[in-house]
């Protein structure tokens, strides 16, 4: 047991894997590389085993209480370990790695990466410790726990991963708006196409349609939500105010401001994201 977590501590994963009595299905994520990127974040340090349970040593199994340090927190765990031909060994050297549960049904757990690898075609295997976790969508940031020694069951673990928009999404959304309005801006139009508002009726009835000066809209009062990570969504609600003039059928001019009242989403499965305003 001390052995297998001195070659986490030195970064030697063949090492560490061949304390596993039995071998992961796949090793694109056990190599020094990756082992070296945990180390860097959480290293294993301060081993000590204290205490075993050789009650069962005559079959071939023992159990070994060992805490360790990744990084500052401290894993105190028991492990049973088995015997064969080659020694002590434990069940297994590395943690099978599930998506959450339900992922499925959430479209940004869909998404989600682990070192850089894709983690919606199957489970992926992994050292205990720091766990590297990202989304291939640019507009998401993903935090997760990381992993201990208790994960090396034989069940594995599933990643417990949390999703929320990042800078960069709200942004996303905010010039996606702001692109909507400006289709308001270069039109002449009383209702100028893509654009969320439009004179309003009681107004339009003495203006002339083609002579519209529309200005800047004023955002300000439009709250971009947070995400929905079942459906991808962020809803938008507040009010937006733009100035407007026009001229009328008598050969006056009208001046004034309209308010338009933002109910819609943006879809986050899209880049740019795509709007729907009402």
């Amino acid at each position: 047991m001390q052995q297998y977590l001195q070659a986490l501590a030195d970064g030697d994963a063949a090492k560490a894997l061949s304390f596993g009595s039995s071998q992961p299905a796949s090793t694109d994520l056990l190599t020094n590389e990756v082992l070296a990127k945990q180390n860097a974040r959480m290293p294993v340090t301060n081993i000590r085993v204290l205490d075993e349970d050789t009650t069962g040593e005559s079959i071939g199994i023992s159990r070994v209480h060992v805490a360790v340090n990744f990084g500052p927190s401290v894993d105190d765990s028991q492990l049973s370990l088995k015997k064969n031909g080659d020694g002590w060994k434990l069940d297994n050297a590395a943690i099978k790695l599930s998506a959450p549960l339900g992922s499925d049904s959430i479209k940004a757990m869909q998404s989600l990466t682990v070192f850089g690898k894709k983690l919606d075609s199957g489970p992926l295997y992994v050292f205990p410790g720091f766990v590297q976790v990202g989304s291939s969508n640019d507009y998401l940031d993903v935090t997760a726990e990381p992993l201990g020694l208790k994960d090396l069951g034989a069940y594995g673990a599933y990643l417990d991963a949390k999703v929320k928009l990042n800078d960069d999404g709200r942004q996303a959304v905010s010039d996606q708006l702001t692109d909507a309005f400006a289709n308001c801006e270069r039109s002449r139009a009383l209702d100028p196409p893509g654009c969320p508002t439009k004179v309003s009726p009681y107004d339009a009835a003495d203006a002339i349609d083609g002579t519209v000066t529309w200005g800047k809209a004023d955002l300000s009062g439009v709250k971009i939500g947070d995400l929905s990570p079942y459906d991808m969504t962020v809803y938008l609600t507040g009010k937006a105010t733009m100035s407007l003039s026009f001229q009328t059928t008598d050969g006056g001019t009208k001046q004034g401001t309209v308010n338009a009242y933002i109910g819609g989403s943006a879809d986050m499965t899209t880049n740019p994201p795509r709007l729907k305003i009402s």
